[in-house]
């Protein structure tokens, strides 16, 4: 997309309440059966920190530790938060489960945290400037043994981020260089792809499925944190040489797949950023009192407790189906028809109800439903309104519920540290949350717009569960949309 390009914002609006129950199954056309994701073409994506108690140092700290604590490829979310208190708790929860293999690897990330922050003097702690950051032969090693750990753990979620894309990466670079070589006013973007170009063939040969040995690992590190540099201004920039090689790819390109420049560096690069953001906060000041005595890793276990029922013939399903031409078009695509209406008779909700509506019966929901038994998936189950099923709570939801369970007992920071940005569905119930509970909300950095099916929403034990669910009803009737043509 060109920086000139304009966002478009609309509101729409339903009369009737817009539940999980209802949505879902909207958003489920667009997508395969559950378990799949996707982010929609229109839906906003926000990223933002709206804490206004949790310092920054913490939040950074607490996003790194999530980030850092991802072993698995797929399917591995990690959520963290802190005790305000003095026995320096940290909260972890996955999607998975929190494992032993994690619960040791942050207590050895913390103890050498601990170690680091002790030996940099008073004096030089908190540097404003990178290049200040002070250093001596112990530091240095312990920051080797830091960057051994963290690689070495999320070893395997690295090489799949990296390999996902990079012969395709490689290819683009290549065809970009030389469409620009005889360009002499695009030198310099010529000199940066060049540069990314022997980068990446290099890491191609160094990132590969076993982890390698410690000094190759710190080889690697040293690779990213010099691209880190390099790329960093252009990374953050509303319009960059990146932007401009992505123009070039998508312009000029004979690719069979799209290649997010921008993104796939983030990708790559996240894990190195997100270890030299852990050792840069063991030089904070501010941290000293949190790192000056191990930390206390407490698991949160994954609850399968909650049940999820989306109904086919809801009016709130029906009217967003029909609103949204792109969902048409996706469910026409999905299922192999040529036709999919985008009118329907107009007959009341409690006559449809009724009648369970033959004409979006035999046109809608009898194809859904045969293309989801074709899936064969046992996660969900089928029957003549809908579909059915039980399912895991998100791990950040995990979090709220805990600590609404021991609101006695804990003090939180009201930030949650995250190795992903907040799904849909959980972006939605914190806003719920929030507002329900204004003496004691959370926040986390925002939301990548992706919708994860199924999705449900924990049980919350001050019995606020149904103020939440009214809540969370009545943010769904307003839905903003953005439409972005590089989603």
């Amino acid at each position: 997309m060109t920086p000139t390009a304009i966002t478009t914002l609309t509101t729409i609006t339903t009369s009737t309440a817009i539940t999980p129950e209802s949505i879902l199954p909207a958003l489920l056309c667009r997508l395969a059966p559950s378990g799949s994701t996707t982010r929609l073409n229109h839906l906003s994506r926000d990223v933002h920190n709206d804490s206004q108690k949790t310092p920054k140092r913490i939040a950074s700290l607490l996003d790194a530790i999530a980030s850092i604590s991802v072993e698995n490829p797929k399917g591995d979310v990690v959520a963290v938060a802190l005790d305000s208190g003095e026995d320096s708790s940290i909260f972890v929860a996955s999607n998975t489960g929190v494992s032993t293999r994690l619960v040791a690897h942050l207590t050895a990330v913390g103890a050498l945290l601990c170690k680091i922050s002790k030996a940099v003097p008073a004096d030089k702690q908190s540097p404003t400037q990178v290049d200040r950051i002070f250093y001596d032969d112990n530091i240095i090693e312990l920051e080797k043994q830091l960057t051994i750990q963290v690689y070495r753990f999320s070893w395997r979620k690295l090489h799949a981020r990296f390999s996902k894309r990079a012969d395709m990466f490689i290819d683009s670079l290549t065809f970009v260089k030389q469409w620009y070589s005889d360009k002499p006013k695009m030198v310099e973007v010529h000199k940066r792809c060049s540069n990314l170009l022997r980068i990446f063939k290099d890491l191609c040969k160094r990132i590969v499925p076993s982890c390698p040995g410690n000094a190759e690992l710190l080889h690697i590190h040293e690779i990213f944190i010099t691209m880190t540099k390099s790329l960093g201004p252009h990374l953050s920039a509303g319009y960059s040489d990146l932007d401009t090689i992505q123009g070039c790819i998508d312009d000029h390109g004979e690719l069979d797949a799209f290649i997010p420049v921008r993104r796939y560096l983030e990708k790559v690069l996240s894990l190195s950023r997100s270890g030299y953001a852990l050792f840069l906060a063991a030089h904070s000041r501010k941290l000293k009192p949190f790192l000056s005595k191990p930390l206390k890793i407490v698991s949160i276990p994954p609850r399968l407790d909650r049940e999820y029922r989306a109904d086919f013939y809801h009016s709130a399903f029906r009217k967003f189906c029909q609103d949204q031409s792109d969902v048409m078009q996706k469910i026409k695509g999905d299922l192999h028809q040529q036709k999919i209406p985008t009118e329907f008779s107009k007959l009341s909700d409690n006559l449809r109800d009724m009648m369970l509506d033959e004409e979006w019966k035999n046109r809608m929901v009898t194809p859904l439903g045969a293309a989801l038994q074709k899936e064969k998936n046992s996660a969900i189950k089928l029957d003549e309104r809908g579909l059915s099923g039980r399912a895991r709570v998100h791990c950040e939801c995990l979090l709220i519920a805990h600590f609404v369970k021991n609101t006695a007992s804990l003090r939180p920071y009201d930030y949650i540290g995250l190795s992903k940005l907040l799904c849909y569905g959980c972006h939605s119930y914190f806003r719920a949350y929030n507002m329900t509970h204004p003496g004691r909300r959370f926040h986390a950095r925002g939301t990548h717009g992706k919708v994860y099916i199924p999705w449900v929403p924990p049980t919350l034990e001050d019995g606020s569960e149904n103020d939440v669910r009214i809540e969370y009803d009545t943010k769904s009737r307003r839905v903003e949309y953005r439409r972005r043509d590089d989603w």
